[in-house]
């Protein structure tokens, strides 16, 4: 029962409201607000109180295919297992920063090599890098979902494809929808050894004694970071465009369906609801997860270094 009362109390501190977590409680309220909203209208249909089923029945049944049970369990699995990937990303993620140093140094053969080290950055965060991220977190998580139902991967989420036009066509559009909140947890995953070398403060430095060129102090994050969005950002945009095309091909005026490519059109910013806790649990933890960071890599021969104030280069 103590343990049990240390877990509440601990629950309700990460948990706890603040302003710049304002924009993933919002998500989260939206995406529970949207769960809701699907298991009571297909319920309804069910029971016969509204002529039109705006869900498909087979929400209430299956949902995420893939996911054994119900709507409701499927639901709960969704919102735990971002937490999950999260605490199995931070076990792993320490272990893996010297080798992403390594593949970081690689592509610098042939070039000037850069020296590593890290600084302490302070912990204030802007709620405008949470939006960012949890904004390209879900525009990623489509994306893959995107890549895997058209690869024919679809009938793992969405259960009784149609075999013919025009329900194949929205269902591989609800498969998209479907596989979205899935892969939520894998992005995480991908992203996190990310927001970790920047937040812990690993950095590369570069000077060029015998040639003319400016020196380059950058982050370390910023070669994965650029790989990822110009992927998301470029593959996201044509990928929404063709099949939110293709849904309005087959549609009719008046059909129900067209709550389809809608929903896709905000779906990126929808799903970020479903990892809203996970991103709250690792800011709250950041403190404590950047000291392991550090204390490993100052270990593996990382300096900690200062960046001085700009008054102190002044020379003249």
């Amino acid at each position: 029962m103590f343990f049990v009362k240390i877990f509440i109390m601990k629950l309700k501190e990460l948990l706890k409201p603040e302003k710049k977590y304002f924009i993933l409680d919002l998500g989260f309220i939206l995406s529970l607000v949207i769960y809701l909203f699907i298991y009571f209208a297909g319920i309804l249909a069910r029971l016969g109180i509204v002529e039109k089923n705006i869900v498909p029945p087979e929400y209430l049944t299956d949902f995420v295919w893939l996911i054994p049970g119900p709507l409701i369990t499927d639901i709960i699995v969704l919102y735990v297992l971002p937490v999950l990937f999260l605490v199995l990303s931070l076990k792993i993620t320490p272990k893996l920063l010297p080798g992403l140093i390594k593949i970081h140094k690689f592509t610098y053969i042939g070039r000037t090599k850069p020296q590593y080290g890290m600084i302490e950055l302070t912990q204030k965060r802007l709620p405008i890098v949470l939006m960012r991220r949890a904004i390209i977190l879900g525009f990623l998580s489509f994306s893959i979902s995107a890549y895997v139902v058209n690869l024919g991967f679809g009938g793992l989420f969405r259960s009784n494809i149609a075999p013919n036009d025009p329900g194949r066509t929205l269902n591989i559009a609800e498969a998209m929808f479907l596989a979205t909140f899935f892969f939520t947890s894998i992005t995480l995953l991908l992203y996190l050894p990310i927001w970790l070398m920047e937040d812990s403060g690993l950095i590369f430095y570069r000077t060029f004694s015998n040639n003319n060129r400016i020196p380059n102090l950058r982050g370390i994050n910023r070669l994965y970071d650029e790989i990822l969005e110009f992927f998301t950002g470029i593959s996201t945009v044509l990928l929404l465009i063709n099949i939110i095309i293709r849904c309005f091909n087959v549609l009719n005026p008046g059909d129900v369906a067209i709550l389809t490519p809608l929903i896709l059109i905000v779906l990126p910013l929808f799903v970020t609801g479903l990892f809203a806790i996970a991103l709250i649990f690792y800011e709250k933890k950041l403190p404590e997860i950047v000291k392991v960071v550090h204390e490993k890599l100052l270990k593996r021969g990382f300096p900690l270094i200062s960046i001085p104030d700009f008054d102190d280069l002044v020379t003249k």
